[in-house]
Formats: C-alpha cells, structure tokens, sequence
C-alpha cells in the first residue's frame, strides 16, 4: 500500500511523488514546469500559499515531508 503526496495552492493539485511501504520515495518530476530534482520540489514547497498533502487530504509540514 503507498500514499502519494500533492502539492497544492488555491484550486491547483501537483503530484509531488508516491510512498510506498519498502521501497524509496518515487519522486515526480515534471521537467516542463522546470521540476527537474527533490531541490525544485524544496523551493515550490517554501513558496507563500503551497500546502502538502497526502491523497487523504491530511496536511504534511515540510520538515515531516
């Protein structure tokens, strides 16, 4: 079983990656929007008005991201 993440600001959900259990994160990357590595992902995530959270629904801080 996994839980993919999300990243979202006003109406707009981006799928960050997926966690499953035993294996690595699967991290999207979307290189026409220019997120190319985890870092990318960092800095949207920092941005003023961008939430995580899981497919669930339930809010992620970063520092548990």
């Amino acid at each position: 079983m996994g839980t993919n993440y999300y990243l979202c600001k006003d109406d707009r959900r981006i799928h960050i990656g997926k966690s499953s259990a035993g294996w690595c994160f699967s991290l999207h990357v979307i290189p026409e929007e220019g997120i190319n590595t985890l870092d990318d992902w960092v800095s949207l995530w920092g941005q003023p008005g961008m939430q995580i959270e899981d497919e669930y629904g339930r809010v992620i801080d970063i520092e548990n991201m």
